[in-house]
């Protein structure tokens, strides 16, 4: 088992689970789809309490420790590896800014056709012209 700190975006592909231990500790764990890696993601205490406000299908941006270590599945004669992360840090991302939201964008885009330096080529093409592709 191999221990170092990275920092991951992905998507969250399974729902959140939330469970208490032996030791009276939450813990919140999900699982995070990242450059074509699953990842195993564990949310303790505090921060256990955040995640529960995730879904599958949120995209998060998080920091942790990472994990790895060697299994052997049942009926398989090759080991697998496992990454799991002690999530430290995350952030919820996606939505879209108030500047790009569609109504936004029509307005900017009706400002922007009066002052335009480009010239009206919809009379010189027409639509009986047959084209030679």
């Amino acid at each position: 088992m191999s221990f170092c700190k990275g920092y991951f975006t992905g998507e969250i592909i399974s729902d959140i689970d939330t469970r208490y231990n032996n030791e009276d500790s939450e813990i919140s764990k999900f699982s995070l789809k990242t450059a074509g890696v699953i990842l195993n993601c564990n949310c303790w205490n505090t921060l256990s309490e955040a995640a529960k406000g995730l879904k599958q299908g949120d995209i998060v941006f998080l920091s942790g420790g990472i994990l790895t270590s060697t299994y052997k599945p049942q009926n398989s004669e090759v080991s697998k590896k496992r990454f799991e992360i002690n999530v430290r840090t995350i952030q919820k991302l996606g939505g879209v800014p108030v500047e790009l939201t569609p109504s936004n964008f029509e307005k900017s885009n009706t400002k922007n056709s009066s002052n335009s330096n480009e010239e009206d080529i919809s009379g010189v093409f027409s639509d009986d012209e047959e084209l030679p592709f």
